[in-house]
């Protein structure tokens, strides 16, 4: 059985893998530019250099996007148990398995599909403070809250 620290973890090795992806690139785009020498074509050089500062750029806000993900991740606490929904739960429901703690998408593990979501997406809110037993309509189906970890 898929658990919270599997989830976590597997979502942490995710992101660090993009960071030192993006770290990577970001050292190349940057060796690039100081090495890129003008030529007599001057605006065609000007044109490179401001493609190169906006890969930068780029790179820059998905380094800082999984940095902001990996510090929520360490917020969540592990052995938060409780009667409703909120913030850290993994919840089993009629239609699938939510890990209800960041916007991270679909992760797969020992075979098992887990959605994880932020409170604020369109699921999120919905099963926002519900509790085992209860249910709530979501694009035209109804959904059964069964467990709550």
């Amino acid at each position: 059985m898929m658990d919270k620290l599997d989830i976590l973890d597997h979502i942490k090795g995710d992101l660090l893998a993009r960071i030192k992806e993006a770290d990577a690139e970001l050292a190349s785009l940057q060796t690039s530019q100081r090495s890129d020498t003008k030529s007599s074509a001057g605006d065609k050089h000007e044109t490179s250099r401001a493609m190169a500062q906006l890969e930068i750029e780029r790179q820059l806000e998905r380094i800082a996007g999984a940095r902001a993900l990996l510090d929520l991740a360490d917020k969540v606490v592990l052995d938060r148990a409780c009667d409703s929904i909120g913030f850290g739960n993994l919840v089993t429901t009629s239609t699938g398995l939510y890990f209800v703690a960041l916007a991270f998408g679909r992760v797969v593990l020992q075979g098992k599909t887990c959605y994880c979501i932020s409170l604020q997406s369109p699921i999120g809110t919905a099963l926002k403070g519900l509790s085992k037993g209860e249910g709530f309509e979501f694009q035209g189906r109804t959904v059964l809250v069964e467990h709550i970890a």
